[in-house]
């Protein structure tokens, strides 16, 4: 498949890496001991079986603690932080 320009399409490769940084950028320190264990246990899954190791309700227990937990602003890498800038105001213009 070919992207056309400007396209809204996100690959499943890219949408899985940028679940795995969200992830991994887990501030475990503000958690419950019982979540930071999980979390820790689902990330080494992860980086034994890949993210396809997963089933849907880990990853939905992955996605829910980086709702809840996200990680302060200075710790993004710097990547993350000019995407969020870009995609607020793709054109720069004022409003």
């Amino acid at each position: 498949m070919v992207e056309k320009p400007n396209s809204h399409y996100t690959s499943q490769l890219v949408m899985n890496r940028d679940s795995c940084e969200r992830w991994r950028s887990i501030p475990l320190d503000r958690m419950h001991e019982i979540n930071r264990e999980e979390v820790r246990r689902l990330v080494a899954k992860i980086d034994e079986y890949g993210i396809e190791g997963l089933s849907t309700r880990e990853r939905m227990f992955l996605d829910r603690m980086a709702e809840l937990n996200p990680p302060p602003q200075d710790s993004l890498p710097p990547m993350s932080r000019r995407q969020d800038a870009f995609w607020s105001e793709p054109f720069g213009f004022e409003q």
